[in-house]
């Protein structure tokens, strides 16, 4: 039901992000699944300020825990180039699951294969 974009230490802080463009998407693509209501889109300046808020969360990275048929209400995947080391200490408490992939994944591709796990 939303989706948090969240300025990492290794994010591009240049690039600019175009929120009435979102919206735009978000209502074409809710119009052809059927959906009734719009996503909801939140932007976080810092890991910090997202774990503040977010307390159960499970983290995609690399691990031998790969992502399976368990629950998962919430799940946060890093930016591309993936966590720095003070940000991987930020999240040393929280459950992390992998993908079973022999490649590295960008961000975007990342969530499609994320969300198609948790699906499906």
């Amino acid at each position: 039901y939303k989706i948090t974009l969240i300025y990492c230490e290794r994010s591009q802080k240049n690039f600019k992000i175009d929120l009435d463009r979102l919206k735009r998407i978000l209502i074409s693509s809710s119009g052809q699944c059927g959906r009734s209501t719009l996503m909801k889109i939140e932007i976080k300046k810092s890991l910090e300020e997202f774990l503040a808020e977010n307390k159960d969360i499970t983290v995609l990275d690399f691990c031998e825990n790969k992502i399976g048929s368990t629950f998962i209400s919430s799940i946060l995947i890093g930016c591309e180039g993936g966590f720095t080391k003070d940000e991987r200490i930020l999240l040393k408490k929280f459950e992390k699951v992998g993908l079973d992939v022999p490649t590295i994944l960008r961000s975007e591709t990342a969530t499609v294969s994320v969300a198609s796990k948790i699906l499906l």
